[in-house]
C-alpha cells in the first residue's frame, strides 16, 4: 500500500513538473523568438537607412564633384579675366580687388618675384591670421608654377589640410603673382554638410529612429537625433568590414545600436527604439504572471486531487482491510449465520451455520430454514425479530436471535437484510447440568459420608451381636429357625456394610496414578474383564489407537460397570459393542447396547447419586463413573436412542471423552 501511495505522489510530482513545462516553456520560446523577429527587424530597417543614406551620401558626393569641376573651370576663366584686368595697370588696383570680391568672393594678395608680400592685410585681421599661417605654403606654391604657366590652381591635397581655394597668377605687365584666396568656398561646403544634416535629422523624424552618426575613425563627421542617449562605444565584436549591433540600456529607455561600414572608410551609426521589445517583455512578465497563478491554481488542484486519491487509496485500502478481516472472522465464527435480503436471497452464510443446522443447500432459502420449527420460519419470513429462542436440534440445543438490518442509508430501504445468527449452546448447557449435578453430589455425597460413619458403628455392634447369638446361645426350640434368622440378620448387616462402604469410597476423592496407556492394548487386554461382567456377547472395535495418561484401575472399574450395566439392559443373545475412536483432540470410548434405552426425562439424572432404576441397584455405579472420568480431565453422556450406520438403535450409548494431553503430575 505504502509502495502504491509513493507512487502517486511521484506521479503527482511529474505531472506538476510537466504542466511547469507546458505553461512556462512555450511562452519563453515566444518570447524568445519574438525578440529574434524584432532583432531581425531592426537589422532589417537600420540596413535600409544606412544604404540609403550611403546611396544618398554618394548622390551628394557627385554633385559636389560636379560643382567643383563647375567651379574650377570658372575660377579659372574668372581668373584669366583678373589677370587681363590687372595687365591695364590701374594705379590703385581698385577695379582688381572689387572684381575678385565681387565676382569671386575672394581676396587678392600681391606677391613679388622674390615671394615678397606687396599688399600686407591689416595686423590682427583674418586676412593677417591666413597670411602668417599658409605665408610657407604660398611661397611654395609660387616656386612650383610652371614658368609657361599662367595660373595655378590649389590641389585637393590643401583642401584636406584645411585650406581654403586659391589661385595663383602670373602677372601678365608686371614682375610678380596674384594669389587670390576663395573665402566663400569653405562655406560652400559648409553649406552642402549643412544640407545632408537637414536631410539626416528628417530620416530621424521618422517613427522609431532615436539618432544617425557617419563616423571616420570613429570620430562623428555628421550627427543628427539624440545621440547621446548612447555612449560612443562600438560592439565588441564591431569592425571596418563586417555589420554589429548592439542592444544598450540607458536611465531612460533601452536603444538598439546599429554599426555598419560604408565606402571612403566611413561608418554608419544607427540607433532604433526598442519599444516593442519592452512591451514584449512587459507581455511576457504579464504572461508569466498569469502563467504562475495558472500553474499555482492547477497545482493545488493537482495536489488537491493527489492527497484525495491518497485519502482514497487508505480508505479503499482500510476498507478493504476491513471487509477482508471481518468475512474471515464471520466465516470462522463458532456461530452460525446467515443473511438474506427482502427478495429471500441469501447474501453471506458461513460454515458454521451448514454445520450446526445440517442444512444441504444454505444458497437457497428454503433449505436453509428448513431445521427451524414453523412458527419461527414465519416470523423469520414476516422480518420479525427474533431473540434467544432455544430448542433441540440432532442432539444440540440451539439458541437462534434474528434481526433486521439496513445495509444502506436509512431512506434506502431496499438494501434491507435480515439477519439470523445460531448458536450451539450444549457445551455450556452440558456444563450448567454438570456444574448443578456436581453440586448436587457433593451435598449428597458429603452427606453420605456422614450417614455412612453414623451408621457403620451401629451396624458392627448388630453384626457382631448376630454372630454371638449364632455362636454362643442355643435355642430351646426351633433351632433351624433360630439359625436362619441369625445368618440372615449377618447377611444384611454385611450388606448394609457393602453400601457404606460403597458410600465411603464416593465421598473419598481417590488418588489417581497416571501412567502413560495405550487404550487400545488397555481394551483389547481388558476385553475378558468385560465379557465377565454379564452373559451379553461384548465385541471391542479399535478404529485407531493413542497413548493417554491414566489411572488403569480406576479407568478399568468405571468400564466395567458401563459394560455390566449395558449387559443388564440388554435382551439375551443381544451384543454389546465397545468402540475406539480417536480425532485430532481428543478419544471416544463408546459402549453400546440394544436395549430398551433410556426415556428421554429420566436421561438428565441417571448420573445422579441415588437414582436407579433397577429394584436392587444402589445408584452409585454412574456417578461412581462419572466421577473417575471427569478426575481423568474428560466427559461422559448418553445418547439413547442414538444412529449407527445410518440406522437409528432404541438402546444407550455411553461416551467417554477423554483430551490428547499429557498431565503434569498426579491428579485428585
Amino acid at each position: 500500500m505504502q509502495k502504491n501511495i509513493n507512487n502517486i505522489r511521484l506521479w503527482g510530482v511529474l505531472l506538476f513538473i510537466v504542466l511547469a513545462v507546458i505553461i512556462f516553456l512555450p511562452a519563453v520560446m515566444e518570447y524568445h523568438s519574438t525578440k529574434s523577429d524584432l532583432v531581425r527587424l531592426w537589422q532589417d530597417q537600420s540596413r535600409l537607412v544606412a544604404e540609403t543614406i550611403v546611396r544618398g551620401s554618394q548622390t551628394m558626393m557627385r554633385f559636389d564633384e560636379q560643382f567643383l569641376l563647375d567651379q574650377k573651370e570658372r575660377l579659372i576663366n574668372d581668373g584669366l579675366a583678373l589677370r587681363q584686368l590687372d595687365s591695364l595697370n590701374f594705379p590703385e588696383l581698385r577695379p582688381v580687388f572689387e572684381f575678385a570680391r565681387r565676382r569671386l568672393h575672394a581676396s587678392v594678395l600681391f606677391f613679388s618675384e622674390q615671394g615678397q608680400l606687396l599688399n600686407p592685410p591689416p595686423s590682427g585681421s583674418m586676412g593677417d591670421r591666413m597670411v602668417r599661417r599658409f605665408h610657407n605654403l604660398f611661397l611654395q606654391a609660387i616656386k612650383t608654377l610652371p614658368r609657361d604657366s599662367l595660373i595655378y590652381l590649389a590641389p585637393p591635397e590643401a583642401q584636406q589640410r584645411h585650406l581654403p581655394p586659391f589661385l595663383i597668377i602670373r602677372r601678365a605687365n608686371q614682375q610678380g603673382y596674384m594669389v587670390v584666396i576663395i573665402r566663400p568656398a569653405m562655406g560652400e561646403r559648409m553649406m552642402r554638410f549643412r544640407g545632408m544634416k537637414r536631410w539626416l535629422n528628417e530620416i530621424v523624424k521618422s517613427p522609431g529612429i532615436l539618432y544617425i552618426q557617419l563616423l571616420k575613425d570613429q570620430r562623428p563627421l555628421l550627427e543628427a537625433g539624440d545621440f547621446l542617449l548612447a555612449p560612443l562605444e562600438p560592439p565588441a565584436e564591431a569592425s571596418s568590414s563586417r555589420i554589429s549591433w548592439q542592444i544598450l540600456k540607458s536611465a531612460e529607455q533601452t536603444i538598439f545600436d546599429y554599426w555598419q561600414p560604408a565606402p571612403n572608410q566611413m561608418t554608419i551609426r544607427i540607433g532604433l527604439a526598442t519599444t516593442a521589445l519592452a512591451h514584449l517583455q512587459q507581455n511576457l512578465v504579464r504572461r508569466l504572471i498569469f502563467n504562475s497563478l495558472l500553474l499555482l491554481i492547477l497545482g493545488f488542484l493537482v495536489m488537491r486531487f493527489i492527497l484525495s486519491r491518497q485519502n482514497v487509496a487508505l480508505l479503499q485500502s482500510r476498507l478493504s482491510q476491513l471487509e477482508t478481516y471481518t468475512i474471515s472472522i464471520l466465516k470462522n465464527m463458532s456461530d452460525g449465520i446467515l443473511a438474506f435480503n427482502s427478495r429471500f436471497e441469501i447474501e453471506f452464510t458461513n460454515a458454521a451455520y451448514a454445520r450446526l443446522t445440517g442444512a444441504q443447500d444454505v444458497d437457497r432459502f428454503n433449505s436453509a430454514i428448513q431445521f427451524l420449527p414453523s412458527e419461527l420460519k414465519q416470523k423469520i419470513k414476516d422480518f420479525q425479530e427474533i431473540e434467544n429462542f432455544s430448542f433441540q436440534h440432532d442432539n444440540h440445543f440451539l439458541l437462534i436471535s434474528g434481526k433486521k438490518v439496513n445495509a444502506g442509508s436509512e431512506e434506502n430501504h431496499s438494501d434491507l437484510l435480515y439477519l439470523l445468527i445460531v448458536r450451539d449452546f450444549t457445551s455450556q448447557k452440558e456444563l450448567d447440568e454438570i456444574r448443578t449435578r456436581r453440586n448436587k453430589l457433593l451435598a449428597m455425597g458429603e452427606l453420605a459420608s456422614r450417614v455412612a460413619h453414623e451408621i457403620r458403628n451401629p451396624l458392627n455392634g448388630i453384626a457382631m451381636l448376630a454372630q454371638r447369638l449364632q455362636k454362643e446361645f442355643r435355642p430351646t426350640e426351633n433351632d433351624e429357625e433360630f439359625r436362619q434368622m441369625t445368618s440372615a440378620i449377618r447377611q444384611e448387616t454385611e450388606r448394609l456394610n457393602q453400601i457404606v462402604h460403597s458410600f465411603l469410597i464416593y465421598a473419598r476423592s481417590p488418588r489417581l496414578k497416571f501412567q502413560s496407556t495405550s487404550l487400545g492394548e488397555f481394551l483389547s487386554g481388558l476385553k475378558p474383564v468385560l465379557q465377565a461382567s454379564g452373559s451379553s456377547p461384548l465385541s471391542l472395535h479399535i478404529q485407531s489407537d493413542v497413548r493417554l495418561p491414566i489411572d488403569r484401575d480406576q479407568f478399568k472399574q468405571a468400564l466395567i460397570n458401563l459394560v455390566k450395566n449395558a449387559m443388564e439392559a440388554s435382551p439375551p443373545h443381544s451384543a454389546v459393542s465397545v468402540r475406539l475412536e480417536v480425532s485430532e483432540n481428543k478419544a471416544r470410548i463408546l459402549i453400546e447396547d440394544e436395549g430398551g434405552g433410556i426415556p428421554p426425562e429420566l436421561k438428565e439424572r441417571i448420573f445422579d447419586l441415588y437414582f436407579t432404576t433397577r429394584e436392587e441397584g444402589t445408584g452409585i455405579g454412574l456417578s461412581i463413573v462419572e466421577k473417575i472420568v471427569e478426575a481423568h480431565g474428560g466427559k461422559i453422556k448418553v445418547e439413547s436412542p442414538y444412529r449407527k450406520e445410518g440406522k437409528e438403535i432404541q438402546g444407550a450409548r455411553f461416551i467417554i471423552e477423554l483430551p490428547i494431553k499429557e498431565p503434569k503430575g498426579e491428579a485428585q
